[in-house]
């Protein structure tokens, strides 16, 4: 592709490589002729500015009163997120745990028209149809409502180059469950409950576990909150100086990974 061949062209002028994820940036193994230092900069999520934002409180007040299980997922509607999984792990669990259960798919319709219309055509399908609920684009107060309301963040996406819904989650002390593929592992650090062979049935009953067990929940919280701390505008500030001190002296930091060419 055209940028493709531009990555090509200008790489090589190039001495320090940033990112918002190692991922990210070992993604331009292919397109390198010699070793380079790269530096992956994290988005800034802070739970206490995160959480003093405004929300929708009757939404929330309305998804709270069913009190059902609210199974989350954030992200525009496409092929590569995979809504189409976390319809059936929703009708499993409808049909052979509990039927007192919501999946939210929360983000914009508009993107792959054609997916959209396959994902309806799969929810009129399923014993569990009137309990999947895509809400199309909404506002950022909405999106908190739903965060606020849901029992766990489910993901199946099969690329991300940094999963920022994930880390919102997190911040918001909503369980996350998320498939094993891209960015995701190094976006959930140590948190969470990554997903390395999608199986419907197994992952319906782990969201039960959560939703039965309150200690296990507990120690997710715990971890995910620990992970959190990777971050803060504090870590973020010191990579930047990382970088400052690296374009001052040349000096490399402990931070930084070298990116081999052609390895990706």
């Amino acid at each position: 592709s055209g940028g493709s061949a531009q990555l090509e062209r200008i790489l090589g002028h190039f001495e320090l490589l940033i990112g918002d994820s190692q991922y990210n940036l070992q993604s331009l193994a292919p397109y390198l002729t010699r070793p380079v230092p790269a530096l992956p900069v994290y988005p800034v999520i802070d739970p206490p500015k995160l959480k003093a934002l405004p929300y929708d409180t009757s939404l929330l007040e309305h998804l709270r009163a069913t009190r059902q299980v609210n199974i989350l997922f954030v992200s525009r509607i496409a092929r590569n997120k995979r809504q189409d999984r976390l319809m059936q792990v929703l009708d499993y669990y409808y049909r052979e745990i509990d039927p007192q259960v919501h999946l939210w798919l929360v983000g914009n319709e508009n993107s792959d028209p054609a997916y959209r219309a396959e994902l309806e055509e799969l929810r009129l399908s399923l014993a569990s149809r009137d309990h999947i609920h895509f809400t199309g684009k909404i506002s950022d107060a909405q999106i908190y409502a739903y965060y606020r309301a849901a029992d766990v963040l489910l993901s199946a996406s099969e690329h991300e180059g940094f999963g920022v819904p994930l880390v919102e989650a997190m911040a918001f002390d909503v369980p996350v469950i998320a498939y094993a593929a891209t960015a995701v592992p190094e976006t959930m650090g140590e948190a969470g409950i990554l997903i390395k062979d999608w199986d419907s049935p197994h992952i319906a009953g782990l969201i039960h576990n959560l939703h039965k067990n309150p200690a296990h929940k507990e120690q997710m919280f715990e971890q995910q909150r620990q992970n959190l701390r990777r971050f803060t505008s504090n870590e973020a500030k010191a990579r930047l100086r990382a970088v400052i001190n690296f374009l001052q002296s040349g000096e490399t930091s402990p931070l930084m990974e070298e990116i081999q060419p052609g390895v990706e």
